[in-house]
């Protein structure tokens, strides 16, 4: 399934849920991998232990994009379960759009005098980009390193979150599919089912909603959206010599 913002007004929008309602800035979505069970697929040992993952068990990935509001943005799925997420990021259309064909608007923010583009954020197993944000990873970190991650790590929970619910909407994703693996992709047609719940106020029993409430704290739509309401910019160089810079600016 594909819902990407088609245009600077969207993925804007996205931005201030994101601020609005888990204070981070800059950022649209965040991306995260969920193994799904199955059965031990057909074919040679060789073949098999491609979806033998490490949590020792056969599974089909799905990799997905999670707006601030816990919906699906992207989702792709039947990545065999023993490839890094680094690899099945790389491997998805998306990817080529962004670094290939600019799916994402010029659009930026100033912060401490650097031009910040759209965000993603992802954990440390993916690729460091200017549009792709991971939290410090060093053991000893400051008080700006810390707090950066502590709000990173917060806003980054939609797709725990939303996995979550997805499973708890539809608990036969719990068990092992019985289906071979390309049978097994049509799971992602239940994203598009997650949406509609959530655009239509269709929620979880409290019982099995435990990750769904939103922070009382949240601060003003229209204040939010001055403060960061990106603008037409320059495309900016493509490191992560510069994702450093730009997560540096954040965390002041």
């Amino acid at each position: 399934m594909d819902t990407f913002p088609s245009n600077t007004e969207q993925i804007n929008a996205k931005i201030i849920d994101m601020e609005q309602l888990w204070q981070f800035p800059c950022a649209w979505g965040a991306v995260d991998g969920c193994h799904l069970p199955i059965v031990c697929p057909s074919g040679s040992q060789e073949a098999r232990k491609e979806y033998h993952n490490f949590k020792n068990f056969y599974a089909i990935v799905m990799m997905a994009i999670v707006d601030a509001k816990d919906q699906f943005v992207l989702a792709s799925i039947g990545f065999p379960g023993n490839s890094p997420d680094s690899v099945i990021l790389q491997s998805t259309q998306l990817w080529t759009d962004i670094t290939e064909n600019n799916i994402i608007p010029s659009i930026g923010k100033n912060i401490e005098k650097l031009i910040v583009n759209p965000l993603i954020l992802g954990d440390s197993a993916f690729p460091f980009r200017i549009w792709l944000m991971k939290p410090y990873g060093h053991a000893t970190l400051s008080p700006k390193e810390s707090n950066f991650n502590d709000r990173f790590s917060r806003a980054r929970m939609v797709t725990e979150r939303a996995f979550g619910q997805l499973k708890s909407r539809w608990r036969i994703l719990h068990r092992r599919s019985e289906c071979e693996p390309k049978s097994a992709k049509k799971t992602a047609l239940a994203c598009v089912i997650h949406n509609l719940c959530i655009a239509n106020g269709d929620d979880l029993p409290q019982h099995v909603n435990l990750l769904c409430n939103y922070p009382k704290n949240q601060r003003d739509r229209e204040k939010v959206r001055k403060l960061l309401l990106m603008r037409s910019c320059a495309r900016t160089k493509d490191s992560s010599k510069a994702a450093e810079t730009i997560r540096t600016a954040l965390a002041e």
